[in-house]
């Protein structure tokens, strides 16, 4: 994978790379998360730095939210959370919060429990076992490690 590609499909890439430009004496920011590059002089430098990093970090939190929502699903039934895994989605759940259940739902399905989300407060009750619902659960794939 080229490395534009992965910069692109990265959507934690906050880096910016400083470099000289051909006449070596203009700094050059190459930002990462925007793949832009700026050619400053020494003063535009130390002036545009505050907003480059301000600019960097709306942009991220920006990209960090699109990508969340792009791969969050909501289930009310414990069959649609093996498609939805398998969908490469983060599955958002009512749950009773009993390790018992967390424990049942990752034998019998393809994934992991994650944990509770305490943001969202449950509505209804646990898809894993039918009790009443006291947080939303989290399932989904861990990404592997290296």
């Amino acid at each position: 994978m080229d490395n534009k590609k992965r910069i692109k499909e990265s959507p934690g890439t906050l880096a910016f790379a400083f470099g000289f430009g051909p006449d070596f004496g203009r700094p050059v920011l190459n930002l990462r998360d925007t793949l832009k590059k700026h050619e400053l002089g020494p003063e535009e430098f130390i002036v545009a730095v505050p907003h480059l990093l301000s600019s960097i970090k709306e942009n991220y939190v920006e990209r960090s939210r699109k990508y969340t929502e792009a791969h969050l699903a909501e289930a009310h039934h414990v069959d649609e959370i093996a498609q939805l895994v398998k969908d490469q989605k983060l599955v958002i759940f009512n749950h009773c919060a009993a390790d018992e259940c967390a424990i049942k739902m990752e034998r019998a399905l393809t994934g992991e429990f994650l944990g509770h989300v305490r943001e969202f407060p449950a509505k209804g009750n646990c898809i894993g076992c039918g009790q009443d619902g006291k947080r939303k659960g989290l399932f989904g794939r861990r990404a592997p490690t290296p």
